[in-house]
Order: C-alpha cells, then structure tokens, then sequence
C-alpha cells in the first residue's frame, strides 16, 4: 500500500519561511512496527513523533500496528527537525489502512502525542 502527501514545516535555516516536502509512505508487512525515512537526513525528534505516532493509532484508535513497516521517502529539502508532520502521518497510515472515512483531499498540522 501507498500514498503521495505533503508535509508542511518551517525552514530551520529562516523560521518566516514555510516549506513543503513531498513524501511518499509505503506500508508493508513487518514482524513488528517499524519505521524508516529515506531521502533527507533527520533529527531523532522526527523519527520519534512518526513511531508514536503510530502507538496512538494503535492505542488511541485501537488500530492495530503491530505487524507493518513504514517507508517515508521525501523530497525537496535536505533536513527536517521536529515532529510536527506526525498528525499528517497519522492520517496518512489511516487512509492506507482503510480506517480514515474520507475519500477527499486534506490537510493537517499537528504534533500526535500518546494520548492522541
């Protein structure tokens, strides 16, 4: 399974600079949770929000995680920081789960903490 999304961030070099990034996340079966970004480099905050991202689906909406494997590819900028795509990437592993109920283009911004 895959999807194309965007994320939207900050330029880390100029904060009044918005950037977007195209991704493209594929899931496939895994003997566990896994997570993993291609294509740009990254800090821990990034690879972090995107694995709790993926234990609030799982505990939160009581989604099961447990046997996937995501690939993140993105392009267009050369570092990302922070976890505030982790809401989009929510959505994005819902819809390809067939758990998100929306068939129209969306956005989002937002950090996913545990506790949704």
């Amino acid at each position: 399974m895959d999807i194309n999304t965007w994320f939207l961030g900050i330029d880390s070099r100029d904060p009044s600079i918005g950037v977007a990034m195209k991704a493209y996340i594929q899931i496939h079966n895994s003997t566990r949770y896994k997570v993993f970004i291609h294509g740009v480099d990254f800090d821990e905050s990034v690879l972090n929000s995107f694995i709790l991202a993926g234990y609030a689906i799982k505990y939160v909406c009581g989604i099961d995680v447990d046997n996937i494997a995501v690939d993140i590819y993105l392009s267009g900028y050369t570092k990302i920081t922070g976890p505030s795509a982790s809401l989009a990437y929510a959505i994005a592993i819902l819809k390809m789960l067939n758990r998100f109920n929306n068939t129209s283009d969306w956005g989002a911004t937002g950090v996913v903490s545990i506790d949704g």
